[in-house]
C-alpha cells in the first residue's frame, strides 16, 4: 500500500512540515515560559517560608520567656507538685526553649541574609526591576557605583560636577545613536601652478549604523575660502547607496558662509544632503572633485559621528609634499607598537591617517601641502 503523503503536492507537504516546526517551537517557548514563572514563584515561596520560620521561632522564644517568668512568680499557696517539681521543670523548659530559639534565630537570620544576598546577585545579573525606580534614583545609584569604583576618593556630586565624568550623559546618548562602522577615504591632490589652483579628487566609503531606526541622511559638507558660487567648482561624480547608484543632479549646494555665525576664515561651503530613511545599515560610496586656490594649502577633516575605524590616505602630485597631524581623545604616542591612532608616512608625498578604534565626533586631522624644496636650497 502506497503511503498517502506520496500522492500529495510537495508544496502541501512543506507547509505541513513548517506548521509542525512552528508547533514544536511554540511548545518549547511555552515550556520555557512556564519554567521561568515556576522559578519566580519558588523564590517567593522560599522567602515566605523563611519569614514564616522566623515567626514560629519568635513565638517559641516568647513561650520560653513566659515559662521562666512563671517559674519565678512567688505564689502564696502553691500546689505541692509545683513546689516539688513544677517550678524547676518550668524554669528548665523555658531556659531550654529560649536558648534553642536564640540559636535557631541566629542560624535562620544568617541563612536569610545569604538568601537575600544571592537573590540580589540574581536580580542585578538578570531581573533588576528598573521600571520600579524613578530615573533620578537610577542616576543616583549609577553615580554612587562610579564613585565606589574609583576608590571613594570623591563624592558622587563632586564626580559629576568637578570632573570629566560630567560628559558621561553625552557618551550614553552617543552610544545609542548613529555611528560609522568604518570610514575610508582616498584623496589625490593635483597642484596646478599655471592656473594657480589645486584640484582634489576624492573617493569616500563608509557604513553608517542606525540601530534605533532614527531619521538618517547623508550630510556631506566641505568649506573653502575661494570657491565661486557656481556648480563648476565642485563636481559630484558618483553616489551609490547600498550598491545602488543615485542620481546626483541637484544634490550639490554651494552657499556663501555667514562670517559671524559659522567661520571667519572660509567663504563658501559645499553641501550634499540625501535622505536615507530609517534603514539600520547603509553602505555609502561617494566620488567627487573640487578646486581650491593655490594658497589654500591646508586640508582639515573632522568626523561628525562616533566611528569604530577610520583610514584616510592622501597623495600629492607634481613634485609637492605634505605633512599631517591628527587629533582625537585618548591619542596615543606614535612610537608605541600597539598605538591605535597614528599617522603613517614613508614618503614625503603620501601619508595615511589610521584610527583603529572608537573615536568621538570632532576627532580628525590637518594636512598641509607645500612645494618640494630644491637640493640647492636645502644645502
Amino acid at each position: 500500500m502506497v503511503p498517502a503523503f506520496l500522492g500529495e503536492d510537495m508544496t502541501l507537504i512543506c507547509r505541513k512540515m513548517s506548521n509542525c516546526n512552528l508547533l514544536c517551537y511554540s511548545r518549547i517557548g511555552s515550556i520555557i515560559k512556564r519554567k521561568y514563572i515556576w522559578e519566580k514563584n519558588m523564590k517567593k515561596r522560599r522567602i515566605s517560608y523563611r519569614i514564616g520560620s522566623i515567626a514560629v521561632i519568635a513565638l517559641f522564644e516568647l513561650g520560653g520567656i513566659c515559662l521562666i517568668a512563671l517559674a519565678n512568680i512567688p505564689f502564696k499557696n502553691p500546689y505541692i507538685w509545683w513546689k516539688a517539681w513544677g517550678r524547676d521543670t518550668a524554669s528548665n523548659a523555658g531556659t531550654t526553649i529560649l536558648v534553642a530559639g536564640i540559636i535557631s534565630l541566629l542560624i535562620e537570620i544568617s541563612t536569610l541574609k545569604n538568601f537575600f544576598q544571592d537573590s540580589m546577585k540574581n536580580i542585578l545579573n538578570e531581573d533588576f526591576p528598573f521600571s520600579a525606580y524613578s530615573e533620578e534614583n537610577l542616576v543616583n545609584f549609577k553615580n554612587l557605583i562610579s564613585s565606589y569604583l574609583i576608590g571613594n576618593t570623591m563624592s558622587k556630586e563632586e564626580l559629576k560636577k568637578d570632573t570629566i565624568y560630567s560628559y558621561e550623559d553625552q557618551l550614553l546618548q552617543l552610544a545609542k545613536g548613529k555611528y560609522y562602522d568604518y570610514h575610508r577615504a582616498e584623496y589625490t591632490v593635483y597642484p596646478d601652478e599655471e592656473k594657480e589652483m589645486i584640484r582634489i579628487n576624492a573617493t569616500i566609503d563608509y557604513r553608517i549604523i542606525n540601530k534605533e531606526g532614527e531619521k538618517n541622511e547623508i550630510r556631506f559638507k566641505t568649506k573653502s575660502y575661494a570657491l565661486k558660487d557656481t556648480q563648476d567648482s565642485f563636481n559630484l561624480k558618483k553616489l551609490t547607496i547600498n550598491r545602488q547608484e543615485v542620481e546626483t543632479k541637484n544634490l550639490v549646494k554651494i552657499e556663501r558662509i555667514d562670517k559671524q555665525e559659522e567661520s571667519n576664515f572660509y567663504d563658501y561651503k559645499v553641501k550634499i544632503e540625501k535622505d536615507l530613511g530609517k534603514i539600520k545599515k547603509n553602505d555609502v560610496h561617494i566620488e567627487y572633485e573640487y578646486w581650491v586656490p593655490m594658497y589654500d594649502k591646508l586640508q582639515n577633516y573632522k568626523i561628525t559621528l562616533p566611528c569604530r575605524n577610520l583610514v584616510h590616505r592622501i597623495r600629492i602630485k607634481n613634485n609637492w609634499e605634505l605633512r599631517g597631524s591628527a587629533y582625537t581623545a585618548f591619542y596615543y604616542r606614535q612610537g608605541e607598537a600597539d598605538a591605535k591612532y597614528k599617522i603613517e608616512q614613508s614618503l614625503p608625498d603620501a601619508l595615511s591617517i589610521n584610527f583603529n578604534g572608537w573615536i568621538f565626533p570632532g576627532a580628525g586631522y590637518s594636512v598641509y601641502y607645500d612645494q618640494k624644496k630644491c637640493e640647492e636650497n636645502e644645502k
